[in-house]
């Protein structure tokens, strides 16, 4: 980001920051209404950041998805460091909060000094909850083309949107 993260800016500071996700953005705000118009930050942030993140961590380890990975959880560091109380919150709620073993054993990695500090404010159990787990068999719903995006930053790896974990919501012409 090329400022210290605000609320109200924060849809445009994460496409800056992961301008991957501009074309899932972009649908989010035909359908959801523009920044300020939609219903708001927490429901961008959770549906595009936090199915981005859980759908990579739950593929098989590869060079451009641990550096997708990487990137995404320098967002959630630089929105928990720099940030305000709002953004603080919204980093935290949308990427980290209860997001059970499998995801925190994926995710530790990745997470910064400020991801590992607010989890252990928040929720000290979550270390010792990811202790010998596993990848469970949970359900991917994208409803703004988070898997496309994903496929098309992994096409150089061999990956397909076949190969994505999940499924992306239909939307019916109105």
């Amino acid at each position: 980001m090329t400022t210290d993260p605000t609320y109200p800016d924060n849809e445009r500071q994460v496409v800056e920051m992961l301008p991957e996700l501009r074309p899932a953005a972009e649908y989010y705000w035909e359908i959801e209404g523009a920044p300020g118009d939609d219903s708001g930050p927490f429901v961008f942030f959770e549906s595009l950041v936090g199915t981005y993140v859980a759908i990579l961590l739950a593929m098989s380890d590869s060079e451009k998805r641990n550096a997708l990975l990487r990137r995404a959880f320098n967002l959630a560091e630089t929105m928990l460091l720099n940030g305000d109380d709002q953004v603080q919150d919204l980093a935290f709620i949308g990427l980290l909060e209860s997001r059970g073993a499998w995801w925190w054993s994926r995710a530790q990695l990745f997470m910064g000094p400020a991801a590992h500090g607010a989890l252990d404010t928040h929720e000290p159990w979550w270390r010792e909850e990811t202790v010998g787990s596993e990848a469970d068999d949970a359900e991917f719903i994208d409803l703004y083309g988070v898997r496309s995006v994903i496929a098309s930053e992994l096409v150089a790896e061999g990956v397909s949107l076949e190969d994505v974990p999940g499924a992306t919501h239909k939307r019916q012409d109105s």
